[in-house]
Formats: C-alpha cells, sequence, structure tokens
C-alpha cells in the first residue's frame, strides 16, 4: 500500500521457500508499504511485520561527448573511419556531419547515424573536417571537428635520366606520397648521351619543366633519346 492506502495483493508466488518478490511500475519519490503471509493446504499465515520503501527520481542526463573523434590520415584507396563515444540517458542517436575543403558550413551525411562513420574517401575529401551530434530527449551535444587527409602517391619512371620533384613529397615503396590537390613540378635531366623528348602517362607534353596536379595516383615517365 502507499501511506493513505489500504494493502492490496499484488502478487501470490506458489512454491516452497519462496522469499523475495520484485514490484515494478512504481511511482518515483513515492514511499511503499509491504507485509507477507505463507499459506498451504491447511491455510493461511499471519501478516509478517510492515516493511517501507521509497522509490527514487532518476533524472534524465544530457548527452556527454567522453571520446573525441580523432584526426585521420589515409592513402587514396583506403577507409577512413572517425568514431566518438557519448553518454547519457538512452537512447542516444548519431548525426555525422561533413564540411567540405571549399565549404562554409558543415551538413549532415546521409546514414551516418551512429556512433562511428567509415567510408571511402575521394581525393576531393583531402582537408574535409567531420563532427557528430549526439541527441537524446534532454538534448544534444556536438563533438570537436576532425580533419582529413588523403596523400596519393606519384611514381616516377625515367630510364637514361633522373627527374626531380618540387616540392619533394615522402618517398614510399615505388613512388612518392603527396596531399590530394599538391601542385608538383618535374624536371628531367638525361644521362650523359641522351636528350629529354617527352612526358608520358599521368603528364603528357615536350616541355622539360613541366607541373602536374595530384588529384588521383599517377604514374609519369620521362621519354629520353638517344643522342
Amino acid at each position: 500500500s502507499s501511506a493513505s492506502g489500504p494493502f492490496v495483493q499484488i502478487i501470490t508466488i506458489f512454491g516452497a521457500n519462496a522469499t523475495t518478490c520484485r514490484n515494478f511500475k512504481l511511482s518515483p519519490n513515492t514511499t511503499y508499504y509491504y507485509r507477507v503471509r505463507a499459506f498451504n493446504t491447511d491455510g493461511d499465515s499471519a501478516y509478517t511485520n510492515v516493511v517501507s520503501g521509497t522509490t527514487t527520481i532518476v533524472s534524465s542526463q544530457s548527452p556527454t561527448i567522453t571520446t573525441q573523434p580523432a584526426s585521420q590520415t589515409i592513402t587514396l584507396g583506403s577507409s577512413a573511419t572517425f568514431s566518438i563515444t557519448a553518454t547519457g540517458t538512452a537512447p542516444l542517436t548519431y548525426q555525422w556531419q561533413k564540411k567540405a575543403p571549399s565549404a562554409g558550413a558543415f551538413t549532415n551525411i546521409s546514414s551516418a547515424t551512429s556512433a562511428s562513420y567509415t567510408f571511402t574517401p575521394l581525393a576531393a575529401d583531402n582537408g574535409a573536417q567531420f563532427r557528430c551530434t549526439v541527441t537524446n530527449s534532454v538534448g544534444s551535444v556536438t563533438s570537436n571537428a576532425a580533419g582529413l587527409i588523403v596523400n596519393v602517391t606519384l611514381i616516377i619512371n625515367a630510364q637514361n635520366g633522373t627527374v626531380t620533384r618540387s616540392p619533394q613529397g615522402t618517398q614510399v615503396t615505388g613512388g612518392y606520397i603527396y596531399p590530394a590537390g599538391t601542385v608538383v613540378t618535374l624536371t628531367a635531366a638525361p644521362s650523359a648521351g641522351y636528350s629529354f623528348s617527352s612526358w608520358s602517362g599521368g603528364l603528357t607534353g615536350s616541355a622539360n619543366l613541366a607541373t602536374i596536379t595530384l588529384n588521383a595516383n599517377k604514374t609519369v615517365t620521362a621519354n629520353f633519346t638517344l643522342q
């Protein structure tokens, strides 16, 4: 019962040695009073002494981000994953947003509605920023923005000569990596007895001093001819 009401039967438990009972769907901040008696085929026992229990008010908590997303550096063709950890009263909903390198505002990413977001970036995503808004029935909070660097690979072939690069980039096995969109100046230097003739592959033309915009993985060949 409550303090102002009579006792009402809430549950009957059959079986020997039943010593516990749970009472659900109670009102918050309310004191309830309980008593129990045993029974068998011969009849009912007297009621026990009355005991009481008071429910508490569980306040809802607005979302709090405990782990912010980290910036990512990937090579073109690989995937990137941004993730956060958040606490607060369930259920929590998530919405990832992106700000493109040339954009002034963040926009929602369709279907990016979990605590982590994985995708395969394009070269044009280099320099983009990502963040997540977490919402529940109490409020919402937005994470810090995390940046994305997309690197591309430049492979240079030069037989009977060499090619210098500016900027030089970072050497890796088989080539050089640069942030996507980098403009690289290439200069061909022929070995003795040869002359530079042309570029082929990702770069064309016969100008010795040439520039290439790395908006994708590219392979360039410097062609030399015997004098």
